[in-house]
């Protein structure tokens, strides 16, 4: 597994692409190379408590 800290480097592209391009298919990247970042879940907390507000405003509102 790659460090998550540092881009694909370019000769790792290069043989990516030079795999693909010899068997025909596309070229596979792990999914840390692939997303460039780590991921920290922060979105879907984010997500989970606008829908949260997002409910209650809408019974509150409902209710009035």
């Amino acid at each position: 597994m790659s460090d998550r800290s540092k881009p694909i480097s370019p000769e790792k592209m290069e043989r990516n692409a030079e795999r693909a391009a010899s068997t025909g298919g596309p070229a596979v990247l792990s999914t840390v190379d692939a997303r460039q970042g780590i991921t920290t879940g922060r979105v879907r907390w984010i997500l989970g408590v606008s829908l949260a507000l997002a409910i209650i405003a809408m019974g509150a509102a409902w209710v009035l």
